[in-house]
């Protein structure tokens, strides 16, 4: 707790006149975009503390991105690596942090798995998804467990006027891909509704390389008085992927499958003219699938259901320029297990009880803030947890504003850390980190905004695997340390820009080696325009530098090279105002590379289709 009020890192405001040539689309409004992941209650992001991203619907719109990961390469602090083609396992990791160490959130669900913590990507569509919300830095003063290196929540589209409208389109590509999607909003008087629809498959280079995928969204509010809202939204993602190899041996009828069904029944209550109470009940159900039936050592096959249910109150109260917020969470996991040895996992349960509190101080008419919160989890498998957190926002001027923010958060062991035969330990603690950072934004001219931050992590007690005593112990310890530097804005009123760049220096402080997986440097750039009747086209450059790996056949340490991706979004003008061509092409250099060592990312994709507006 006392290394939290070590001196926190002076914020530099970087002076990068040839870089701030490329900023970012000031016409997705992140400066002034309203954020809900960041505090107890929803904040201007201008006015955050904390380094945030949003990915508003009109981009994801432009970037006719099927999967929420492809949204995420370009964002700064975050890398994505996949096993191969569509379909192949998806991980994420946030400013170095693990990849089971980053809390991902749908509607305020967790979609992290009780089972072994980590969250898969690959199946995780856009469709009815009206925002991407990613804030960086230690977030378990908030959300409790998995928020070591940040949070990432995807929000569900709301009807917000009256009126019906929607969209629907279908595209053919190479590499057998077939995608076809539908999104639709109907609001009337105190009820509103939303849903979306999205099927793709698509094959690959080798026998046995496939993905299907479906993704259905549907939301519902209903205004029960001017004080009282309800409603509920379900998403349900389910896959199918092929599994071409293992190692260097062909699997021509290996195949996993996954279903992910997650269900949020918000509560918001007016008490009073500055008093609110939100609530919030959630359900989430998780099973994935792994079969082999040609397998050298007879069929095999793994079966698993991870299912997590909790509640969340929180009451807010704001008196001047103090707004407080009191909360508390329960929830409760359930994990069953079955392969080709018989019942791993036989129904174990865990649970956790938190209680948590943030005040918010806002002076000089809310140029200068300060955000203090901390909670306490009680969990039934590894005891408790404590962590505080703090941020400070402050508008020196109409141009410059800079933030700070230090705390503390933890990972708790995940359910086959504990009990899973032959290397479950049921002692282990909790993995925990103490974080700082700083960081800065410029406003270079109207619309046009230059960011900058640094940050520092030190974890310990990172849980591993002892191949001496053949069980998970905390024995691990880490320091993530790197700067993130972002432009964005508009170059003209119909032309938009932005550029980020990630320095990261994540190291294993037990062997001295780079943590895996995480370039040492990455770089991103969009510019794209609006066309007119409705017509824009995108370009996106990705750089991601060498990284150390593992390779999938050898087992040996390698580093994978660097490599440049060039995507193409574009859709056409509208005919009769409804009707209007879209292509989408990724790696439109038909670069060889590899996100993941032995496991070959695809060559040039494209997909191109029409789109309908109803």
């Amino acid at each position: 707790m006392n290394r939290l009020f070590h001196p926190l890192l002076l914020p530099i405001v970087l002076s990068l006149p040839a870089v701030a040539q490329l900023p970012q689309p000031g016409a997705s409004g992140v400066a002034t975009e309203v954020v809900v992941t960041a505090e107890a209650v929803p904040k201007e992001a201008s006015a955050l503390g904390v380094a945030t991203t949003v990915i508003d619907r009109a981009s994801i719109e432009r970037s006719r991105a099927g999967t929420v990961a492809d949204l995420l390469r370009s964002v700064p602090g975050v890398d994505v690596t996949q096993s191969g083609g569509a379909g192949g396992v998806t991980s994420l990791f946030l400013r170095g942090a693990n990849s089971n160490s980053a809390l991902v959130l749908v509607d305020g669900v967790k979609l992290n798995s009780p089972y072994f913590g980590g969250v898969d990507l690959s199946s995780l569509g856009t469709a009815n998804v009206e925002r991407i919300e990613i804030v960086r830095g230690p977030f378990s003063a908030l959300y409790g467990s998995e928020a070591l290196g940040g949070v990432v929540q995807v929000i569900t589209r709301r009807a917000s006027a009256d009126g019906f409208e929607g969209q629907a389109h279908f595209g053919l590509g190479n590499a057998s891909a077939r995608e076809g999607g539908v999104n639709a909003v109907l609001r009337s008087g105190a009820i509103g509704v939303s849903a979306g629809l999205r099927r793709g498959t698509i094959g690959g280079d080798l026998p046995n390389e496939f993905f299907e995928g479906t993704d259905l969204s549907a939301a519902l509010d209903v205004q029960l008085s001017p004080d009282v809202k309800t409603g509920v939204t379900v998403r349900r993602n389910s896959s199918r992927t092929g599994i071409p190899f293992s190692g260097s041996t062909p699997t021509p009828l290996r195949a996993t499958t996954a279903d992910t069904t997650l269900v949020s029944v918000p509560f918001s209550l007016l008490l009073g003219a500055k008093t609110t109470l939100e609530a919030a009940g959630t359900w989430a159900a998780d099973s994935p699938t792994y079969t082999d039936p040609d397998d050298p050592w007879g069929f095999t096959f793994s079966e698993t259901k991870a299912r997590r249910a909790g509640g969340r109150v929180v009451l807010s109260h704001a008196s001047g320029g103090n707004r407080i917020s009191v909360g508390t969470d329960y929830e409760q996991t359930k994990v069953d297990n079955e392969d080709s040895y018989g019942v791993q996992l036989d129904g174990l349960t865990t649970s956790t009880w938190s209680v948590f509190a943030e005040d918010r101080i806002s002076l000089a008419d809310d140029r200068l803030a300060v955000t203090a919160g901390v909670r306490r989890d009680e969990n039934s498998a590894f005891g408790a947890s404590t962590n505080p957190r703090v941020a400070l926002s402050w508008t020196v001027s109409s141009a410059i504003r800079l933030r700070a923010a230090a705390g503390s958060a933890f990972r708790a062991p995940s359910t086959g850390e504990l009990y899973y035969p032959f290397s479950g330990n049921p002692d282990l603690n909790p993995e925990e980190s103490v974080s700082y950072e700083a960081g800065a934004e410029w406003t270079i001219a109207p619309g046009l905004v230059l960011e900058a931050s640094l940050f520092r992590s030190d974890v310990k007690d990172l849980i591993r695997y002892d191949f001496a005593t053949f069980a998970n112990v905390n024995v691990g310890r880490a320091r993530m340390t790197g700067a993130e530097v972002v432009v964005r804005g508009a170059l003209s009123a119909s032309t938009w820009a932005r550029a980020s760049y990630t320095w990261l220096d994540a190291q294993d402080r037990d062997t001295g080696l780079p943590l895996l997986r995480r370039p040492e440097h990455r770089a991103s750039a969009t510019i794209g325009g609006d066309l007119g009747r409705g017509a824009n086209a995108e370009v996106t450059g990705l750089y991601v530098g060498e990284r150390d790996d593992v390779d999938a056949t050898t087992y040996l340490r390698v580093t994978s090279p660097a490599y440049v991706r060039l995507d193409l979004a574009a859709t056409g003008p509208r005919l009769f105002d409804r009707v209007a061509p879209f292509v989408r092409a990724t790696n439109l250099l038909d670069r060889d590379y590899s996100e993941v060592a032995g496991y070959a990312s695809p060559g040039r994709r494209f997909v191109a289709g029409l789109d309908l507006a109803f």
